[in-house]
């Protein structure tokens, strides 16, 4: 009988071990970025609500799913699959790779928002209205008033889009290599039923 989970293999079985030990490194990779993702963004996001001028004042909310929100979700997936991959056979291959890639395109969706935001600048449309940039009401107002310190929540942003786009690396991976694993299980299964007939 063969095993729905990435250890049990059709007939390699190291080949299957070796594959879930790939994916634990990967899900521990991902944890690790994501964590880290998560700091910065907390550091962002209190600077950016200390900021003296900000005119509209974003909501918790809106901060909460600019920055942190993707992180924290992404924590919690690749400590579900951690724990899953090391103390169990993993999850199937589908749900595996439904997981890594809805995770991968919110990724990619608020890695490419931040740095919409935080790089190309600046925070106005072209029909001068404010942008829907939590951090807009720094680029107009906040440089003429304040000179040189513009730059409230910048550095953090810059680390934020970084620690981002190194989880979307590292989702990725994770589904690269789950993908791997499916066609590979496919081409063993087929090899294998051929051999018995």
């Amino acid at each position: 009988m063969l095993s729905t989970g990435f250890r049990g293999f059709a007939q390699n079985r190291n080949n299957g071990s070796r594959l879930n030990t790939f994916l634990q490194w990967a899900a521990a990779f991902i944890l690790g970025a994501s964590i880290v993702d998560l700091i910065i963004a907390g550091v962002y996001d209190n600077k950016i609500r200390r900021a003296p001028i900000f005119d509209p004042k974003p909501s918790n909310g809106e901060l909460f799913m600019y920055s942190p929100f993707i992180p924290m979700i992404s924590i919690c997936l690749s400590l579900f699959l951690l724990v899953m991959h090391t103390c169990h056979n993993g999850l199937s291959p589908k749900a595996s790779i439904a997981i890594a890639g809805l995770t991968l395109i919110g990724y990619i969706t608020i890695a490419s928002i931040w740095i919409d935001c935080e790089i190309t600048g600046p925070y106005v449309n072209e029909s001068g209205s404010a942008s829907w940039c939590p951090q807009y009401g720094l680029g107009g107002v906040y440089p003429a008033k304040h000179g040189d310190s513009a730059d409230v929540g910048y550095g953090a942003g810059v680390g934020k889009m970084a620690a981002g786009w190194v989880c979307v690396a590292g989702w990725g991976a994770y589904l690269g290599i789950t993908v791997y694993g499916v066609v590979t299980k496919k081409k063993q299964l087929g090899n294998y039923t051929a051999t018995e007939a």
